[in-house]
């Protein structure tokens, strides 16, 4: 009763064993079509009259073909005006974006830094507390020593 369908599944089944005869050879994939391209615009000719009165009912179907292809003409140079300046706002909004970033991106950099800094500084001054404090400790190690051997001297 599926003709067609069993027709159509019976092509592609013909197809995919087609190519997987030779899986090393490359399939050629359809390409993307063309975009649109803006097209000259018409020569009117002059002895139309258009959709007024006085037309004949033969010249109004050469007008509506001749409309219809200017209407298509303008919208497609309508649609490209359209593209190209939403892709310049997306340029500016994507720069702006990027400007506000790196400028997060320094304020945070400069104060981690400062915080290195700092606690660079910190771990300097308690180690030169250390140092302070072993010789200190030393220095009275050697002045008990001393009076030590004074005591024994006595």
């Amino acid at each position: 009763m599926n003709t067609n369908k069993d027709k159509s599944l019976d092509q592609q089944r013909h197809q995919i064993e087609k190519l997987m005869k030779n899986p090393s050879k490359p399939v050629a994939a359809p390409l993307k079509p063309p975009a649109p391209t803006i097209a000259a615009p018409p020569e009117f000719d002059k002895r139309l009259k258009g959709s007024v009165a006085g037309a004949g009912s033969d010249v109004f179907y050469t007008y509506r073909a001749a409309k219809k292809k200017e209407e298509a003409r303008l919208r497609l140079m309508d649609d490209e005006v359209a593209k190209l300046r939403s892709k310049e706002e997306f340029e500016a909004k994507k720069l702006e974006l990027k400007k506000k970033d790196e400028a997060k991106t320094s304020k945070n950099r400069l104060r981690r830094l400062k915080k290195k800094k700092a606690k660079e500084m910190f771990e300097k001054e308690k180690g030169k507390e250390k140092v302070a404090e072993k010789v200190e400790g030393v220095s009275s190690n050697h002045e008990g020593h001393a009076k030590d051997a004074d005591k024994d001297g006595k």
